[in-house]
């Protein structure tokens, strides 16, 4: 399942799945795993002791674009999807401020990354139930 996110003036959709680890090492000649771990670079019990923007300061910016990428890339069927320049460059502004786009994508790779079987099995019986 997709989900919609906005940053920079653009709407766009992201899914993390095991297709973005291809597109995220081929495009970056890393792991996936490296970028996630940093993009945040506090424990739950640090961070209850930080401000908001303490907190934001420790945010790994970089690395959250990157998964953003990867994600929107799995997401979209264009063949001519753009490389990682490309993509970067058609945002005219970022606001670092927003947290909630960090946590969007954070909560996206965990979904589509890190979910056990049974997890996946116990979402596909809630979609069916609807």
């Amino acid at each position: 399942m997709a989900r919609t996110v906005h940053l920079g003036g653009r709407t766009f959709t992201i899914k993390a799945g095991p297709l973005s680890l291809f597109y995220f090492h081929e495009e970056f000649g890393s792991s996936i795993m490296e970028d996630y771990a940093r993009m945040f670079a506090t424990s739950p019990e640090e961070a209850a002791e930080k401000s908001f923007y303490e907190l934001l300061a420790q945010y790994d910016w970089p690395s959250a674009l990157r998964l953003a990428w990867a994600f929107e890339k799995t997401a979209s069927s264009d063949p001519d999807f753009p490389i990682w320049e490309a993509w970067i460059a058609a945002f005219d502004y970022i606001d670092m401020g927003d947290n909630e786009f960090i946590v969007q994508v954070g909560e996206e790779a965990t979904r589509g990354l890190f979910r056990t079987r049974d997890q996946a099995q116990k979402q596909e019986e809630r979609k069916e139930s609807t």
